[in-house]
């Protein structure tokens, strides 16, 4: 390359450079710096820790997030490259712990860093089922667990004896009526749910099973009687 060719690249590089320097603080300015979400998370009026936040742009799809500290303070930025962010952008919050939940909606109204307080509610249930629904001495016995939020549990199944499991197995060895009791807990929280559940001997069921068709057949012909009844009673007042 010779000193003409050397010369013209070398300028033609300073007046790329001195454009891009020219043109640099119209494109700075064209972008917003990243907004500031900031606030605590709180559970009856007190701060909680270990809450992963999360921030979500729901117009341009970006999604952030943030544990929150011993105190409880949370910080989050929307807008980091390759996003942006608008006046008008609808914002979702999210914070989560186990069974503690929070969620918070707002819309971005200026550039100024954003404060909000982030409030969980606690999403314990309780309930639970069992089969066969009719069961007897000695027959094995299926709890389900239709609880949601739960970590740990504790059956009391009213005979004295207990269980840990999510779904245990258990056989009464006499007949009767008994209260069983499902004890839930996350993080420090307990909740319960009892139902009675009724405990026949096979002779107890056969009986049973026996009556039905009798007391069917039974109120079947008292039905007939009825209608007949009525019929006879209506024809004769023609």
């Amino acid at each position: 390359m010779g000193w003409r060719e050397k010369h013209a690249y070398i300028a033609t590089i300073a007046a790329t450079v001195a454009i891009i320097a020219l043109l640099f603080p119209f494109f700075a300015s064209a972008i917003p710096p990243p907004l500031v979400i900031y606030g605590f998370v709180l559970y009856e009026g007190h701060q909680v820790k270990g809450v992963v936040v999360e921030a979500i742009n729901e117009m341009t799809g970006e999604r952030v997030s943030d544990v929150s500290e011993e105190n409880g303070a949370f910080v989050v930025t929307l807008g980091n490259p390759p996003y942006e962010w608008s006046i008008g952008d609808k914002i979702t919050l999210r914070a989560t712990k186990d069974c503690l939940k929070g969620l918070l909606f707002f819309t971005i109204e200026s550039d100024k860093p954003v404060r909000k307080n982030i409030t969980l509610q606690l999403t314990l249930e309780a309930d639970f089922n069992y089969e066969p629904v009719q069961p007897m001495v000695g027959e094995k016995i299926k709890f389900f667990d239709n609880s949601s939020g739960a970590m740990k549990w504790f059956w009391d199944f009213g005979d004295g004896n207990t269980s840990y499991e999510k779904n245990p197995e258990h056989i009464y060895e006499k007949p009767g009526t008994y209260n069983v009791t499902l004890t839930i807990s996350c993080n420090g929280f307990n909740i319960s749910v009892i139902k009675q559940i009724n405990i026949t001997t096979k002779e107890e069921n056969n009986q049973a099973e026996e009556k039905t068709p009798s007391f069917f057949i039974f109120t079947t012909l008292l039905s007939i009687l009825f209608a007949m009844f009525i019929r006879h009673i209506c024809i004769r007042s023609r």
